[in-house]
């Protein structure tokens, strides 16, 4: 019937998501709606949404939930993925130069000793909430944004960013962040 992997996600308007990890049939769920504790909508499938099926969605258990239509009713059991930006970050500027390290001739950046930010992210439906705090301003910023290629892009236009350089979070290869904008690098290790 569907994938492996049922996505349901509660947005930030109090509705539901609902998507297949991986759709046999370039599916989609409409019209969804939230009724008595039953999600139910129009489930899309094939090559150009020619069929239709009504469905509906189930709370069976804290760990179940129970997909139907007139095919028939299949339970999928709660998965969570991990999440690598999710957490708190202390953040460590990196400079513009860095140096040849004279044992090894490796060259490697120079970052800050003490953490000039805290970063704390959190995911709400697909989106990710970030509060960035300074050590240098009593005020955090709070920042919203949502995974493109790999990476968290801040919510906003170019224009509206320092030179022009909307801020992005990566995965680095050995666990940490990089936040990147046009004030610099910073490298985000996690928080004890």
């Amino acid at each position: 019937m569907l994938s492996d992997i049922l996505i349901v996600d509660l947005r930030d308007n109090a509705s539901f998501d609902v998507r297949e990890k991986a759709s046999f049939y370039n599916a989609e769920f409409r019209n969804i709606k939230y009724e008595s504790g039953v999600i139910s909508g129009i489930y899309y499938f094939a090559v150009d949404n020619e069929h239709t099926l009504p469905f509906e969605i189930r709370k069976v258990d804290q760990n179940t939930l129970v997909y139907k239509d007139e095919r028939g009713s299949e339970p999928f059991k709660r998965f969570v993925e991990k999440d690598d930006f999710v957490g708190r970050w202390k953040g460590y500027y990196l400079s513009y130069g860095g140096e040849i390290d004279k044992a090894t001739g490796e060259y490697h950046e120079i970052e800050e000793k003490d953490p000039t930010f805290t970063f704390t992210i959190s995911k709400e439906a697909s989106r990710y909430r970030i509060i960035k705090s300074s050590t240098m301003s009593s005020t955090p910023d709070t920042l919203s944004g949502r995974v493109r290629n790999g990476k968290i892009a801040i919510d906003g236009k170019a224009k509206d960013f320092y030179k022009y350089q909307v801020p992005t979070i990566e995965v680095s290869d050995n666990g940490n962040l990089m936040y990147r904008d046009g004030g610099g690098d910073v490298r985000l290790k996690k928080a004890p």
